[in-house]
């Protein structure tokens, strides 16, 4: 299991359906291989992750109260990255910083 971000701010009304063409369109990607998807909204206070498992998707949603997400660091060339778990861990417990290299 991969976990990529999605380049860019993602509009957080987005639910399963549009999020999963958004990986199709704008990923180059396949939502439904098993792979973890993770978007962030405009202000960083909003991610979504969006995985396939075997008998349908499942979409987590984490909003902060106070802070924010740290703003990941991207490949513009493939509008994506590739994190480890670690860092997934630590991008979802939310911080002040202002990027998480990875």
């Amino acid at each position: 299991m991969n976990f990529y971000l999605c380049h860019g701010s993602v509009d957080m009304r987005k639910g399963i359906v549009s999020l999963s063409e958004l990986v199709r369109r704008t990923m180059n990607a396949s939502p439904e291989n098993g792979d973890v998807f993770i978007f962030l909204g405009k202000d960083r206070r909003n991610l979504k992750i969006l995985r396939h498992e075997s008998n349908g998707y499942v979409l987590y949603w984490k909003k902060l109260d106070r802070e924010r997400f740290l703003l990941p660091v991207f490949n513009t060339d493939t509008d994506r990255y590739e994190i480890s778990w670690d860092k997934l861990v630590v991008l979802l417990q939310g911080t002040v910083r202002k990027e998480l290299l990875v």
